[in-house]
């Protein structure tokens, strides 16, 4: 944990990271009550009401900071965090603490069995599925000790694994997670459909609204292939089934055979109608067949 001191306050990662500090809660500072802090910012009206002030290793603290907005401070504070955690800084602060820790004094009491156990798992649910990149880094702070300092190292490894588990899922909103599995959502419809893309026949975009829910636009033109209405609209229905997403059809030119699969999709989609806008030119929507007390029906050019 990296205790407090101008250094620390001032170049939090770089002194982590020299330092050799494995587990780094760096946190907020927060006015603690009957302390000349919190009396100076009561009276310049800065503490926030109802902010807790218990806890400095939240996202958020009890008082407005000066010379910057409050989420510019909470957006700084994630990305230190961020930055902390990668694979490649994870990898820096063990070689550094290794450098140290010449003869660590590691003790278990576990089995040959039990141990391997331990590292499959660790390997299979923490190392793997970090893809080539965390692969690189664990093997280069392996190579940067000798077997007897491997214990410590993965031990270490873990630390820093759980450590970015707990700050993904308390330090990022609800919001930004629905906007994440939104666009991961819809990528595999574009790397299916390259041909299409390519082309202009469809376009698939994922942005937020104004209350935080992810909100996927697609847009169809002639040319658009059967794969992507298949494929990707049962994708598009699972989002929306699975998440508080909207969709916004637009529809600007379709060949008279691609009109059938629109309609088969819009059929599909009417158990979400309340959340999915159509947006059509007044000659198309005869032949789609689009239902205004289903979906919300914009006429382009009216």
């Amino acid at each position: 944990m990296i205790a407090g001191g101008s250094y620390a306050s001032l170049c939090p990662e770089r002194y982590a990271k020299t330092s050799g500090i494995m587990v780094a809660m760096v946190g907020l500072l927060t006015a603690l009550p009957r302390t000349p802090l919190y009396k100076r910012l009561e009276r310049e009206g800065r503490l926030l009401l109802g902010a807790g002030d218990g806890d400095n290793t939240r996202l958020g603290t009890n008082f407005q900071p000066k010379g910057m907005a409050y989420h510019e401070m909470l957006t700084g504070y994630r990305a230190l965090y961020r930055r902390l955690l990668r694979d490649r800084c994870i990898a820096d602060r063990i070689k550094n603490k290794m450098r140290y820790l010449k003869n660590p004094l590691y003790r278990d009491e576990y089995s040959v069995r039990e141990r391997l156990g331990i590292v499959v798992r660790f390997l299979r649910r923490g190392v793997l599925p970090g893809g080539p990149g965390r692969w690189f880094h664990f093997l280069r702070s392996l190579t940067a000790v000798g077997p007897a300092g491997w214990p410590q190292v993965v031990t270490d490894w873990v630390s820093g694994l759980a450590l970015r588990t707990y700050v993904e899922r308390h330090f990022t909103t609800p919001a930004a997670r629905s906007l994440d599995a939104a666009r991961s959502a819809v990528k595999p419809i574009c790397a299916s459909s390259v041909t299409g893309l390519s082309r202009g026949a469809f376009a698939v975009s994922v942005t937020a609204t104004d209350s935080g829910s992810p909100q996927v636009t697609v847009t169809l033109r002639s040319g658009v292939e059967s794969r992507f209405l298949a494929r990707g609209g049962r994708r598009i229905e699972r989002l929306l089934r699975r998440s508080t997403a909207t969709l916004v059809l637009r529809i600007e030119t379709l060949a008279e055979n691609e009109r059938q699969l629109v309609r088969q999709w819009l059929r599909r989609l009417t158990r979400y109608g309340d959340r999915v806008s159509v947006r059509a030119s007044a000659d198309l929507r005869p032949y789609l067949a689009i239902d205004s007390s289903v979906f919300h029906l914009v006429l382009d050019g009216t």
